[in-house]
């Protein structure tokens, strides 16, 4: 802007024989009036997303207990169901479903791959050199509805909606765990939006929500259900047509997936209830046992070289969800409907 105006107030001052040098500074004017309007335009939609989103208000204090029992159980959710470290801890890609680092669990600064038409941004430091200074509930609030501390938004690659329905204890107990960590120094640097509507539609998606109480479920696949929902097998193996999701809840698989430093793709697999290409091929034990090899020592160390079929999928992680929670997840599969129809779930680089 300054330099536009710059170069017009240089042009009105220009000497510029006859007439038309009157009506070419009027001209000049103008535009320079324009400009400055459009500018005071902008700047006032800035400020008001600025100061008015995101529209949620602070917690009222929640004050987190800690024992053994509580830390065991936050640990259990955050590594194994909701698998925050999954973006959270730098991953290693030359290994079948990149394990986590260990070293470097919750050290954030994981750079953001799902949609890179929103900028750059990177995964935040989950261990207490960052979270130190972070009361109960504002990492409570930043969980369930996507804000940090300061009230600014969260990217929202932090899938905040489908923590809603977690109920505050379990809440709790994640906070207990991640006051456990150790302590890892390391910065992160501040979110790039590729756009102005971006940086608007990252400031207006939170609201404010009820927390949660004591969950009831009438079956096993209803609570199947909230796992899948919350651990992201729907947001992952949704039915993809043309590239885009449809509006059933059939996981049919199909999203396309480019793992960092690779070029290849792999798509997420079928896992509706389809007897041949979905769930439903393997009984509930195959299912279970599908997972747990991943918990095993060869399961964890299975080479994944570049050419090499690889996958986002955090089997590792998932591999440490006990029986009872991967048998509801199975039991939620099937009670969906069938998608007959093949997912080509890896092109190598030709």
């Amino acid at each position: 802007m300054v330099n536009i105006s710059t170069f017009a107030i240089s042009l009105v001052t220009m000497t510029i024989p006859n007439k038309k040098s009157s009506i070419l500074k009027k001209i000049l004017r103008s535009l320079l009036v324009i400009a400055l309007l459009f500018g005071l335009y902008l700047a006032g939609w800035y400020l008001y997303y600025k100061t008015q989103y995101p529209a949620v208000s602070p917690l009222s204090p929640i004050e987190v207990q800690s024992n053994d029992s509580i830390v065991e159980r936050g640990r259990y959710l955050s590594n194994h169901v909701f698998v925050c470290f999954e973006c959270h801890t730098p991953r290693n890609f030359n290994l079948f479903g990149a394990p986590l680092i260990e070293s470097q669990q919750g050290a954030g600064n994981v750079k953001m791959q799902s949609n890179p038409e929103h900028g750059v941004f990177y995964s935040t430091n989950l261990t207490p050199y960052n979270l130190g200074s972070w009361t109960d509930a504002e990492i409570i609030r930043a969980i369930t509805m996507g804000v940090h501390k300061n009230g600014e938004p969260l990217y929202f690659g932090m899938p905040s909606f489908k923590y809603e329905k977690i109920p505050l204890d379990d809440l709790k107990a994640m906070v207990a765990y991640l006051r456990t960590l150790k302590p890892i120094r390391n910065e992160v640097p501040e979110g790039k939006p590729a756009s102005w509507e971006v940086w608007k539609n990252m400031r207006t998606w939170q609201e404010n929500i009820q927390l949660a109480g004591k969950q009831q479920f009438s079956s096993s696949a209803e609570y199947g259900a909230y796992l899948a929902e919350a651990g992201s097998c729907i947001s992952c193996h949704q039915t993809y047509v043309n590239g885009q999701p449809t509006s059933d809840l059939v996981l049919g698989g199909g999203y396309p997936f480019v793992l960092p430093g690779r070029k290849d793709t792999i798509r997420a697999s079928n896992i509706s209830s389809d007897k041949t290409y979905g769930a439903a091929r393997y009984t509930k034990e195959n299912f279970i046992a599908r997972f747990k090899y991943f918990a095993t020592k060869e399961g964890k160390k299975i080479p994944a070289p570049k050419g090499r079929f690889q996958t986002p999928m955090h089997w590792t992680m998932y591999a440490g969800m006990n029986d009872s929670d991967l048998g509801a997840i199975y039991d939620f599969l099937l009670s969906l409907p069938a998608v007959s129809k093949p997912v080509q779930v890896y092109t190598p680089v030709d």
